[in-house]
């Protein structure tokens, strides 16, 4: 922490003044910087929402895509597979 001095010659009343001014200037900085901090924040996890539902929109299309391609697969082998009943005679 920084030290300083503070050269004052005023009354007490003014340097209390001084002090509760310079402190809450201070602490207002500190909230600025925090609600700036804070909207960065809030803006991220919008855009990792928005990010989240189109990857999740992708999953869902992946799946259809796989599903539809299974379906054809099994057509496609019933098509190619010979029956198995065969007459064998004797």
């Amino acid at each position: 922490m920084a030290s300083f001095q503070v050269i004052f010659t005023g009354n007490e009343d003014e340097l209390y003044k001084f002090v509760i001014t310079w402190k809450m200037l201070t602490d207002l900085k500190k909230y600025e910087e925090m609600k700036k901090e804070m909207e960065h924040l809030e803006e991220r996890v919008r855009e990792m929402r928005e990010e989240l539902s189109r990857l999740d929109d992708t999953r869902k299309s992946l799946q259809r895509e796989i599903a539809e391609l299974t379906a054809s697969r099994e057509a496609l082998r019933r098509e190619t597979t010979p029956p198995t009943d065969v007459k064998i005679n004797l």
